[in-house]
């Protein structure tokens, strides 16, 4: 019983470092998604601020201008966009792969878990039926041995209690023999 205390509490234990651990992992995250949005809004200019005219010559000499001032599209001739954007790819899938990587190493180690608990378990259910068996047994003998017991002191009993009706009828003979006697002897002292 104690044993499958501590190993709940230690299973407790596990499950409350690993929620407190995710809850500071998630907590950080956030932390840095609002930075990385903080950032965006303090360094770069919303697209419908920016307009063509306003950009620098040298980065408008980059894109071809389509469209009304007031409304346009850029449209990249730079191959630095599409080589970075294929970067960002690259590494999302590296990060792709490396979750994917955790995620079952996790789910192995629930299932290693899940089996070490059900084998426990199943210890402990084994132990509880032995333990079980082996105090019935024991029951059923301290049962048997108070009944042959019983059976022994009522066995004495019957058998001093014959002694004892012996014993009175060899007094009540000895009783009466004796008031015999002393009949006898006074029918002879009166006699004489």
């Amino acid at each position: 019983m104690m044993r499958y205390s501590s190993l709940s509490i230690l299973l407790n234990f596990i499950l409350f470092i690993v929620l407190a651990l995710g809850g500071v992992y998630c907590y950080k995250t956030q932390r840095k998604h609002e930075a990385k949005i903080l950032e965006l809004k303090q360094n770069f200019i919303e697209k419908t601020a920016i307009r063509f005219e306003d950009l620098p010559k040298r980065t408008q000499k980059r894109y071809l201008y389509i469209g009304a001032p007031s409304d346009f599209d850029v449209v990249s001739s730079d191959a630095d966009d599409t080589n970075q954007t294929r970067h960002y790819i690259h590494e999302l899938k590296k990060k792709l792969i490396i979750v994917q990587k955790d995620n079952l190493l996790l789910a192995e180690e629930k299932d290693k878990i899940q089996k070490s608990l059900l084998k426990t378990k199943t210890e402990l259910m084994e132990q509880k039926k032995l333990l079980l068996s082996q105090s019935l047994e024991q029951m059923n003998e301290a049962e048997q041995q108070h009944y042959e017991n019983i059976s022994a002191l009522r066995k004495r009993l019957t058998e001093l209690e014959r002694e004892n009706i012996d014993l009175m009828q060899e007094e009540n003979e000895k009783i009466i023999m004796l008031q015999n006697k002393i009949k006898s002897l006074e029918r002879q002292r009166d006699g004489k």
